[in-house]
C-alpha cells in the first residue's frame, strides 16, 4: 500500500449476473442474512471507458483506471463525474494489454500488463512518454500493488512476485490458488483473490508458503459468485472484495477468517454495479469500482464502515519513588549476661522504602571499638556471637538494612556480658 492509495484490480472474468444476487442452480442466492446490505446511489459516476480493469488513488485525490480495451491510463480529477476528460492519458506502447495499476507517494504511476511485462512512469508522465519496464517473467501480471517501503508486489495467476524499486525480485510466493487480485494491507500482509476465496500470506512469506488466512464458505457471501477479481484493504486493515459475477463490494472485518460473514455489503440497482472488476479503498474509507458490464465506467462511494478511533496507548508504569528502607523492629539480644553464646534477633522493617530489602548489617560495640561488623543476607534476621569475641560491661548492638538505594537508620539495643 502506499501511503495515501490503498486499493486492487483485476482482471476480467465470466459474465455478469442480477445486482441483488447469483444464480447458482437456477436460484437467486441473495447476500449473506448477516451482512447489512447498502444500496445506495455512487457520490459520483464516471464513463466513457473500455475495459477498466485496474483502479488506484493518489495523495491529491486523483483517480488513475487501467483501461485495458485502449491499451492506456486515465486520470480523472478528483471532480471528475460523468463523461469527463482526463487530465492525464498514459498511452505509451508498453501499456498494450494493461490490466492493473497503482500511484506511490512520490507520484510514481506503475502498471501490470498481460504480457508480464511491468512499467514505471515518472511523475507527472503523459501522452507517449516512455516508462522504465521490467519483466516479471512468463504469463500475464493481473495487479500490482506498491507497498509504503515502494517494494513492487506483482500478481501472476498463481505466484505473487515482491521487487525492488529497481524491478530486482527479492522473493516470490508460490502454490497461490489460481486468480488475479491483489492487495497489501497496511501491516504488510498480501491478500489475494481466488475462485469462491480470499487467502492472505504473511509479510515475510516466501515459496509454497501456507496462507495465514483462508476466508471461503456459504457466509462470506462468495460461494456460487465465481472468482474474486477485487480486492482492497482499508487503513484499519478491513478487507473488501467483489467480482465480476458478484454485482457487489463486501466489506470484512480485520481479522476475517474461515467462514466469517460480511460487516456490510453494497449491492443493489442504485449502486450501478454492473460487472464490477477493480477496487480500491482511499484513506478516509471511501470506495472505488470499475464496472466493465453494460457501462465502462468507474464510482466513487461514501465510506461503508466507520473509522476506527485509535487506541490510545497506555500511560507508562511508573514505579514509586524508592527510599531508604525503615528501621529493623523488635531488636533483641537473647541469653544471660554469663552465657558462652548471644543470639541477635530482629523483625524486617515496618516499610522496605518502596525496594526489596537485600541485606542487613549488624555491628556490636563497646563505647567507640566495633567488635563484630556483619552483612548478612536479607532472609537471615538472627546472628549469634561467642562471649569470646566480647567484653566484659555494657555493649551495643546497631542492626540496620538495605534496599538498592542504600542502608536505612539503625535500631539500636543495648546489652551487658559478664565473664568470670
Amino acid at each position: 500500500m502506499t501511503g495515501d492509495s490503498v486499493k486492487l484490480f483485476g482482471a476480467i472474468s465470466s459474465i455478469g449476473l442480477l445486482s441483488s444476487g447469483a444464480l447458482v442452480g437456477g436460484l437467486l442466492v441473495a447476500p449473506p442474512a448477516s451482512a447489512e446490505v447498502v444500496n445506495i446511489a455512487p457520490v459520483r459516476h464516471v464513463t466513457e471507458l473500455s475495459g477498466a480493469t485496474g483502479i488506484a488513488r493518489d495523495a491529491a485525490g486523483n483517480v488513475y483506471v487501467a483501461n485495458a480495451g485502449h491499451g492506456d491510463i486515465r486520470v480523472f480529477a478528483p471532480t471528475a463525474t460523468g463523461a469527463a476528460v482526463p487530465i492525464r492519458t498514459l498511452n505509451a506502447s508498453a501499456l498494450s494489454g494493461v490490466r492493473g495499476v497503482d500511484v506511490d507517494a512520490y507520484g510514481y504511476v506503475y502498471a501490470a500488463t498481460m504480457s508480464g511485462t511491468i512499467s514505471v512512469f515518472e511523475p507527472g508522465a503523459d501522452g507517449a512518454d516512455a516508462p522504465r519496464t521490467f519483466s516479471s517473467g512468463p504469463g500475464a501480471a493481473s495487479a500490482i500493488d506498491v507497498t509504503a517501503s515502494r517494494q513492487i508486489v506483482v500478481r501472476k495467476s498463481t505466484s505473487i512476485a515482491v521487487y525492488s524499486t529497481a524491478g530486482v525480485l527479492q522473493r516470490s510466493i508460490t502454490a497461490v490458488p489460481n486468480g488475479a487480485a491483489l492487495a497489501v494491507g497496511p501491516d504488510g500482509t498480501i491478500w489475494a483473490g481466488a475462485y469462491e476465496r480470499i487467502v492472505a500470506y504473511s509479510r515475510t512469506a516466501h515459496g509454497p508458503a501456507t496462507p495465514v488466512r483462508d476466508v471461503k464458505g456459504s457466509a462470506t457471501g462468495l460461494v456460487g459468485r465465481g472468482e474474486v477479481n477485487g480486492i482492497a484493504v482499508d487503513v484499519h486493515g478491513r478487507v473488501y472484495a467483489t467480482g465480476f459475477q458478484h454485482d457487489a463490494v463486501r466489506a470484512y472485518a480485520a481479522g476475517v477468517q474461515g467462514n466469517d460473514a460480511p460487516l456490510k455489503t453494497l449491492t443493489g440497482s442504485a449502486t450501478l454495479l454492473n460487472g464490477p472488476v477493480a477496487l480500491a479503498v482511499a484513506p478516509d474509507r471511501r470506495v472505488f469500482v470499475t464496472t466493465t458490464e453494460m457501462q465502462q465506467a468507474w464510482s466513487e462511494f461514501r465510506a461503508l464502515l466507520p473509522a476506527i478511533a485509535p487506541v490510545p496507548p497506555k500511560p507508562p508504569v511508573v514505579a514509586p519513588v524508592a527510599k531508604v528502607p525503615g528501621k529493623p523492629s523488635a531488636l533483641k539480644v537473647k541469653g544471660a549476661r554469663s552465657a558462652k553464646k548471644r543470639t541477635v534477633r530482629w523483625k524486617a522493617p515496618s516499610s522496605n522504602g518502596g525496594a526489596t530489602i537485600t541485606r542487613y548489617r549488624l555491628v556490636i560495640k563497646k563505647g567507640s571499638k566495633t567488635l563484630v561488623a556483619k552483612s548478612l543476607a536479607a532472609g537471615k534476621r538472627s546472628y549469634t556471637v561467642k562471649r569470646s569475641k566480647l567484653r566484659k560491661g555494657k555493649h551495643v548492638v546497631l542492626v540496620t538494612a538495605k534496599n538498592r538505594v542504600g542502608y536505612g537508620a539503625a535500631t539500636r539495643k543495648a546489652f551487658t556480658v559478664r565473664k568470670p
